[in-house]
Formats: C-alpha cells, structure tokens, sequence
C-alpha cells in the first residue's frame, strides 16, 4: 500500500503534476483539520440538505482552508453542475 501511495503522490508523476494545486489544497486542509484550525468533517451538517457532512469542499484551491462542509450525495450533484457550467 506504501508503494502505490508514494507511487500517487510522485511528483514526476503525470497525474499528480497535472492536479498539483489540488493535491497540495488538499494536505494543507487536512493539515488544518489535525491542528485544529478546521473541525472534523463528520461534526459539521451539508450547508445543501443540513445532513451530516463526509466531506469538504474546495472552491478556490488557492485558499485551502476555505472550505464548505458537504454530504456526498449534494457533493456529486455540486460537481456535475459545475461541470456542466463550463
């Protein structure tokens, strides 16, 4: 697991150079959840449905601790309605 793990993250790898300000927003965001700056994800409700949220979502990768807490279901929904705006 190690070893696909490190193969993910390379940054010689194309993947990883391609989305390298999304996979950086992303550590420094949970980065922020472990010291606290960020709550847990599963503490705070969809800001869509008010459900429990498993996720966070990013709108600008530029400010990795700006986020929106987000249940899966109205996070795919987010995403093909962004998808489609462009």
């Amino acid at each position: 697991m190690a070893v696909l793990i490190s193969c993910l993250l390379n940054p010689y790898n194309k993947s990883y150079r391609a989305h390298r300000k999304e996979h950086l927003a992303r550590s420094k965001m949970e980065w922020g959840i472990t010291q606290g700056r960020l709550p847990q994800r599963h503490t705070q409700l969809c800001v869509f449905c008010g459900e429990m949220s498993k996720e966070y979502h990013h709108f600008n990768y530029d400010f990795p601790l700006v986020v929106i807490p987000i249940c899966v279901k109205d996070h795919n929904i987010l995403h093909v309605f962004l998808k489609k705006k462009k």
